[in-house]
């Protein structure tokens, strides 16, 4: 099986930065610790729970033939559209390889709804055939709040449509064994449930069956998938840091913001660029906590070399059967101006399966040497638990209690969050402008 190439044009700076953290992994024997799974190579605050998704192709290597059972099941079923419900880790591979490998002929086209705005859901009902729709619901936890309310309008809709029996039999769920969506699932009498694997992440789950039922039902081959995926895996085991493209990149991005480059500009070849979307959930989310953060820049149009200044790490991600040579001219100038560049080659659609695994270890690498925990998420955690209380509040009382504004113009409350009181207040006290412009200009 072919590989995808990865080359790495790192400006002197860089390059010596790299070469002192390339030394202290090395010392520190940190590509064995990794697939040892020692949390004590990051903080040492339970990131082993989390480290799944590095044994997970070869989990799925056994279970690929019957995948693609499941993939001629639905093929026959008559459905003309898959409609996936979820949110973040649980939809953002399904929408990559959506929008990448498009519909498949005799199989479901795969759309992913990802919003509870109603004019999103207006408009995907409108593209899809309530009755012809195999509709999958996708939350690791079974508890997130959004997923589950799409769940219970869809349910609702199809009930109208086919009756209560029928439509349960358009449903499918995937989700972590034990889970409230489980449970909630086998009470119904869903068509199908599939499970998550605990110890992965939503973010890190594109390889579980988050990301390969999806693929499984919208028709992809997740036999050959898997197979040109299992490669780049077991590069990422070797110890010669220049034959291991997972643990080089991780201490490229490491190395780059040490040095000051922590901004990273992803460009993707168009039939490939919806990776970004799901790159830059990893990175972002993975990163940015306790002051840290590498921050992702995805797809943007580039602009001429000197219009950066020298803080951003470049990587592009070439699709060699549809080549763009203004994109590499455009590429090829930012290395001669100095600004670091890392070129990856993706061989073919299926190869999307070793980037997926080949960013995951590289962003677990960067964690380790940024000294974070790259795996937990307490943001994330913490808006579903203020979420959840405030839902709860409604269904006791009927009201959503949101406090008393720290200023209102006519129908407009302004809540000034309590470190930066002492800052915008002042400002919205003088007007509305005021305290705007001053709360978009700071950092």
């Amino acid at each position: 099986m072919y590989m995808n190439s990865q080359l790495c044009y790192l400006n002197e700076r860089l390059q010596k930065r790299f070469q002192a953290v390339l030394a202290d992994w090395q010392a520190n024997n940190g590509t064995a610790r990794l697939w040892q799974k020692d949390s004590t190579l990051w903080t040492g605050n339970g990131e082993s729970e989390w480290l799944g998704w590095l044994d997970i192709v070869e989990t799925q290597l056994p279970r690929v033939r019957e995948l693609n059972k499941y993939r001629s099941e639905f093929a026959v079923g008559g459905f003309s559209h898959a409609l996936l419900l979820g949110m973040g880790g649980s939809s953002l591979c399904p929408e990559v390889l959506a929008k990448s490998f498009g519909p498949q002929k005799g199989y479901p086209e795969l759309l992913v709804l990802d919003s509870v705005d109603p004019q999103q859901i207006r408009a995907f009902e409108k593209r899809i055939d309530l009755k012809q729709t195999l509709f999958i619901v996708s939350s690791k936890s079974g508890s997130t709040l959004e997923p589950n309310c799409l769940m219970d309008y869809f349910l609702e809709r199809v009930k109208k449509e086919l009756g209560e029996k029928e439509a349960v039999h358009r449903f499918v769920a995937i989700t972590d064994p034990g889970s409230s969506l489980e449970l909630k699932a086998q009470q119904l009498g869903f068509r199908r449930i599939f499970h998550g694997v605990k110890s992965i992440g939503g973010r890190f789950s594109a390889l579980s069956d988050f990301g390969m039922v999806p693929a499984t039902i919208m028709g992809i081959n997740v036999e050959e998938f898997i197979r040109v995926t299992h490669p780049m895996v077991v590069a990422c085991r070797r110890n010669s840091i220049e034959d291991n493209p997972g643990i080089q990149l991780g201490l490229v991005l490491g190395a780059a913001y040490l040095e000051g480059f922590d901004k990273l500009t992803v460009i993707c070849s168009p039939p490939i660029r919806y990776f970004g979307a799901w790159l830059e959930q990893l990175i972002a989310e993975s990163t940015g906590k306790g002051g840290k953060a590498i921050i992702p820049v995805v797809n943007e149009a580039l602009q001429p070399a000197e219009y950066y200044n020298h803080d951003r790490l470049f990587v592009q991600l070439r699709f060699i059967p549809a080549p763009d040579p203004e994109h590499d001219a455009q590429v090829q100038t930012l290395i001669k101006a100095g600004h670091p560049v890392v070129v990856i080659d993706v061989r073919s659609l299926p190869h999307i399966g070793q980037e997926f695994f080949r960013w995951e270890i590289a962003t677990a690498v960067a964690g380790s040497i940024m000294g974070l925990n790259p795996f937990d998420q307490p943001d994330v955690e913490a808006s579903k638990a203020a979420a959840r209380k405030i839902t709860a509040e409604f269904e006791r009382t009927g009201n959503i209690q949101t406090g008393t504004p720290d200023e209102q113009f006519g129908n407009l409350k302004v809540y000034i969050a309590p470190h930066l009181a002492p800052v915008l207040g002042p400002a919205f006290k003088n007007s509305l402008t005021n305290g705007l412009q001053l709360f978009f200009g700071s950092p």
